[in-house]
This record gives structure tokens, C-alpha cells and sequence, in this order.
């Protein structure tokens, strides 16, 4: 096996894995690899320096699961013990890790990678304006005891239900002039829009959730702002419209922002006018 040292790139790709759970080569190469943020495939250099990491047992890959009709997918990279013990060597605390963590189920990964993506956009196009992000909650946080808050919802005939606020990310914006507070939704259609049955988990009672947790006080004193937006990224523009119409059938407005893959992924996911809002018809930057 060739000699190996660490270098700063190095570090900061392992604390990334461990940071997001779980990254793709592409999504690797687009954060150190690329001085656009936009790599055409994965650079030889990048492709050396994450199999010497995964040689060396800084960090674990696995394949994606895919049809032949596919093709192959990019390998996924994951924190290894070495990783963790460089990381637990290098901060305050101990680090929230196990190899167990590495065990995902293909949906799950799927829905995490596409969180990612997200994220990544947001990451490039911030460092692109000379911008700051104060932080970025994931969902694992979210989901925690001490993060994760609940509402409780009432029928029309007086029938309760309680609703976890759990999104998929919460990230905070500082630009030149303001800043932004934004929830993070990633759709990929397995969500049912109405369902039958008043109570049920579906696109509806998600927003009522997010109005009664913005109505009732709860997100002001748990993230000390009363700045909110709610962004919801998914599949196509049809999926889009039918999520737009529910959430505006179920009270949701302004606050409500809606995107999809396409669009992020061919503009500027921050200062291009790529976003619809609830009861607007025109599409809107997020950043003005």
C-alpha cells in the first residue's frame, strides 16, 4: 500500500462524511475538487485521495443498490474508525458516531443523499457570495429528545392528534444585508398528498403542523427568531403544483417555498428566481 499522510483537504473531507452521514463521490468532488462547485464526473485526484482514506480506514464505501438501467451509481462514502478516532482526537467532546450508523436502509439513503445535495448547493453558492452559514441542523439532531417538539392538531369535531416537527434540515443564513432562517423539506413523491381519513400522516397535516408550531410560540422560543421559512425540494414540476395546491388549501402562505432537483441543480439555489411560494404565482430568489 502507498505511503499515506493526511492533508488539510483530507481533514476536512472526513469531518464533512461524518457531518453529513453519508456522501457520494460527485458530492465529495463538488466540495474540495471543483472551483466552481459543478465537476464534470470525479477528478483523478479527487478518486485517489478518497480510495487512499478508504485504504487506509478513514473512511467506509458501499455501493448503491441500482437497476441495469441505471448503470452504476457513484460509491457512497461513510465515517470508518480511524475517521472517528481522528475526529475525536481533533474536537471538544466526544463525536456521535458508530459504524452501526453505517447500516442504512436504501430509502433512507436515498432521502439523505438528496437532503445532502441540497445542502451542498446551499454550502457552494454561500461560499460563491462571500456569504455565511451560522449553522446547519440535520435531522438526526432534529429527531433527538431534546430537539424534537411536537403540536397538537384538532379536527373541525374536536378529534386530536400530536405532530412531531421533525424536517430534514434547519440552516441559518447570514448575507451582506440579512438573515435567513429556513427549514429544509425533501419530497420524493412517497408522501401521500390527502389521505382519506382526517389524522393521517400526510402533505396536509404537515403543514397545519408547521402553521399551529409557528402560531403557538414553540419555533420563536426554540430557535430565539421569528424569521421562518419552509423549503420544500422535490421530484418534478407536477409533484410541485399538487404540494403548492395542498398546502394553500390547508392554510399554508408566504412562509411556504417550493423547488425541485432540476431546478437547484442547473442554477443558483440561493439568488435565482428558481423557487414558487404558496397563493404567488410568480417564481422568487430566495435571496433578493
Amino acid at each position: 500500500m502507498p505511503g499515506f499522510r493526511l492533508t488539510q483537504r483530507d481533514r476536512e473531507i472526513i469531518e464533512a462524511v461524518y457531518y453529513c452521514r453519508a456522501l457520494t463521490a460527485p458530492q465529495i468532488a463538488a466540495l474540495y475538487f471543483s472551483h466552481d462547485g459543478n465537476p464534470r464526473g470525479v477528478n483523478a485526484r479527487c478518486k485517489y485521495r478518497l480510495r487512499m482514506l478508504y485504504y487506509h480506514g478513514y473512511l467506509f464505501r458501499d455501493e448503491q443498490p441500482s437497476k441495469l438501467s441505471e448503470g452504476r451509481k457513484p460509491l457512497v462514502y461513510f465515517l470508518d474508525n480511524l475517521g472517528a478516532k481522528f475526529l475525536a482526537s481533533h474536537q471538544e467532546g466526544e463525536i456521535d458516531w458508530d459504524r452501526q450508523d453505517n447500516q442504512v436502509s436504501f430509502p433512507f439513503l436515498q432521502h439523505l443523499l438528496a437532503t445532502n445535495d441540497i445542502r451542498i448547493a446551499i454550502i457552494l453558492r454561500t461560499k460563491k457570495h462571500q456569504w455565511e452559514i451560522l449553522g446547519w441542523t440535520d435531522d438526526k439532531t432534529l429527531k433527538s429528545p431534546q430537539m424534537k417538539d411536537k403540536v397538537k392538531l384538532k379536527s373541525e369535531h374536536g378529534k386530536g392528534v400530536q405532530a412531531a416537527i421533525v424536517p430534514d434540515g434547519y440552516c441559518r443564513l447570514k448575507t451582506s444585508e440579512d438573515t435567513y432562517n429556513f427549514f429544509l423539506e425533501i419530497d420524493r413523491g412517497t408522501v401521500t398528498g390527502e389521505a382519506t381519513e382526517w389524522g393521517k400522516r400526510d402533505w396536509g397535516r404537515k403543514i397545519k403542523a408547521y402553521l399551529e408550531y409557528y402560531r403557538s410560540g414553540m419555533y420563536e422560543r426554540r430557535y430565539g427568531t421569528r424569521d421562518l421559512r419552509i423549503l420544500t425540494v422535490t421530484t418534478g414540476e407536477t409533484r410541485l403544483a399538487h404540494l403548492k395546491a395542498i398546502t394553500e388549501e390547508a392554510g399554508g402562505k408566504g412562509r411556504f417555498w417550493f423547488s425541485t432537483f432540476d431546478r437547484i441543480r442547473n442554477g443558483d439555489v440561493l439568488t435565482d428566481s428558481l423557487w414558487n411560494v404558496a397563493t404567488r404565482e410568480q417564481r422568487m430568489a430566495l435571496v433578493p
